[in-house]
């Protein structure tokens, strides 16, 4: 909640979607827990708002709980240590295919030296 709050200087009442998203993708995303803990939070912070909203200590509890359960899939993708797969921007040059340089050379007696200097 700290790390949500301090996203935008708000208060808990003040809580906006980016600031959740903040506050537990990147502030959860760095603290050094065990596995299975981890895989708990999602879970711990609902029950917390929860409790939060029944005691009347977080007017807007059920939406906030609402934004943490939208962005557990993220949340376990990030703490699961898969990596985006890269895209390629451009397609793969060949060995021979004409230079992209613009000698009208074939890469391969142009260009393709260069990157190994």
């Amino acid at each position: 909640m700290q790390s949500a709050c301090d996203h935008r200087g708000s208060s808990p009442d003040q809580i906006e979607e980016a600031d959740a998203r903040h506050g537990f993708l990147e502030g959860l995303a760095h603290v050094d827990l065990p596995t299975a803990v981890k895989d708990e939070i999602p879970a711990l912070l609902r029950l917390f708002l929860e409790d939060l909203g029944q005691r009347g200590r977080l007017a807007q509890a059920q939406t906030v709980s609402a934004m943490i359960h939208a962005l557990t899939p993220q949340y376990r993708d990030l703490n699961s240590g898969k990596t985006p797969t890269l895209q390629r921007a451009a397609a793969k040059i060949g060995r021979n295919d004409p230079c992209p340089c613009g000698s009208g050379k074939k890469y391969k007696k142009c260009c393709l030296n260069l990157l190994d200097e």
